[in-house]
Parts: C-alpha cells; structure tokens; sequence
C-alpha cells in the first residue's frame, strides 16, 4: 500500500515548495535572504520567502561566548615542554552580511581566525610569563583576535585565557620512536 500512495507524498513536498513561507527572526538573530545570485540582509521579525528562489539564513548576534579547543604551543625554555593553553572569546556580530556572504563556514571561521590569534599572542612566552602577566598577555590575544575578525563583522569584547599549563611534547609523525621534540635531530639518527 506504500508503493502505491508513495507519490502522493511526492507530489504534497513538491506543492510545498511552490507556495510561499513564513519565517520569523527572533529579536536576538538577525539574518540574510539568498535569492538568486544576490543577498539581502533581515532583521528582526516576520519574513516570507519562495523556496524555489529563495533561501534564509539566520543566526544569533548578540553578545556570544566561543571556548577555543586547547592548544599546545612550544615552551619557550630549552626543556621538551609545551604550554596547553584554552581561551575564551566574547563577541557580537556587528555586520551579518560580512558574516554569513563573505564566509562559507562563519562558525569555523571564527574559530580558526581565534586559534591563529592565540598563537601569534602567546608563541615564546614561557609560563613564569604568562603568570605574571596575565592581564597583559589576554589584552594582547583580545587585541590579535579582534583584528582578524574585524574583517568578518565580528567584534571581540574580550579574549581570556581559561586554563594554561605545562605539558610534555613528543614528536610522533614521521618517526618510529616517540622522541622529546626538542631533541637535535643528529642524536634521533645515532639511536636508531
């Protein structure tokens, strides 16, 4: 009995598409109307659109919170050491249209741009540094993340580290011994 009607469900998600929809933006999202080959920005409210021509993108602007995944950066002593470091960022979108047209992926966007930040702040600081400066160090990775989202329609509020600590390093890609990554590659050939 299934095979039989099937097409009748066909048919009623065809006939959907040709009628128009509604759509409502919550007072926190704002969003962008693809239609064709152009975009258009939406704010708040309720919005029809044709899916055959037409398609929506919402997402949230206000004040948000991103927990980058930790990284492990290299010590900045001469010990086989890395500094694992997680940072918090708090942003809005300021421009949705630089958001949602100019990226294709906004959200790993952010992330990568944030991550790529982090490292230019805290590469070579050792942590006696990051310690003792510790305002100093989340003002300049505020300051590093928020340039390279600018670009984006984000604004950074602030960027802090949550969690940072010491851990030990190894190298194991293209080795078949799991060797301290500061060792001098002369002693890696000897041992084998």
């Amino acid at each position: 009995m299934d095979i039989g009607l099937g097409w009748l469900s066909d048919l009623m998600r065809w006939a959907s598409n040709i009628f128009p929809r509604a759509m409502h933006v919550d007072a926190t999202q704002e969003g962008v109307m693809f239609t064709l080959s152009r975009a258009k920005r939406i704010g708040p409210g309720l919005h029809f659109y044709w899916p055959p021509i037409q398609r929506p993108v919402v997402h949230p602007v206000k004040r948000d919170t991103l927990n980058l995944a930790p990284q492990t950066l290299p010590y900045g002593g001469t010990l086989p050491l890395g500094i694992t470091i997680s940072v918090t960022v708090v942003y809005t979108i300021s421009d949705i249209m630089k958001a949602l047209v100019e990226t294709y992926d906004f959200v790993a966007t952010v992330r990568d741009r944030a991550q790529a930040g982090v490292i230019q702040a805290v590469i070579g600081k050792n942590i006696e540094q990051l310690m003792q400066k510790h305002q100093r160090i989340n003002n300049l990775i505020t300051k590093k993340i928020r340039a390279d989202l600018k670009e984006f329609g984000v604004e950074v509020e602030t960027a802090f580290m949550s969690d940072f600590y010491l851990t030990n390093m190894y190298r194991v890609i293209g080795s078949t011994a799991v060797v301290p990554i500061e060792a001098p590659a002369a002693e890696m050939e000897e041992e084998e």
